[in-house]
């Protein structure tokens, strides 16, 4: 999917006269002749949700139900996850990074700060 932002057209959408618009496209198909037909509109984000884009990753989703059904309005399930759970840290497994990290440096002076501020770095008088 190819998202392009400019303000130079006005949303596609029957009465919307919003400028803030992105080129949005829809899936490519083949028509009877077998020639690759490639189709674009432009939406505001409100009417690209309206017409079946994902305004978190910009694909076409209209017609599967868990977008057409979806608790937050013009985002598919994929993109969902970033929306539900917005404070889940990927670090959080119940390991403790620091202690882990203060074993594997202990003794080591390599790549550490050493200058004016540090305790290793006090000006000499």
């Amino acid at each position: 999917m190819t998202k392009q932002t400019l303000t130079e057209h006005q949303c596609e959408h029957e009465g919307c006269t919003s400028l803030h618009t992105e080129e949005w496209q829809y899936p490519e198909y083949e028509d009877d002749d077998g020639n690759k037909i490639t189709q674009t509109a432009w939406f505001c984000t409100e009417h690209a949700a309206d017409d079946g884009f994902c305004i978190h990753c910009g694909n076409f989703w209209a017609g599967v139900e868990s977008f057409d059904f979806s608790p937050i309005k013009g985002v598919c399930e994929n993109c969902r996850v970033e929306y539900e759970e917005p404070d889940d840290d990927d670090y959080d497994d119940g390991w403790d990074f620091y202690d882990e990290w203060e074993d594997l440096v202990e003794g080591e002076t390599g790549g550490r700060f050493i200058g004016e501020g540090s305790e290793n770095g006090a000006p000499e008088e």
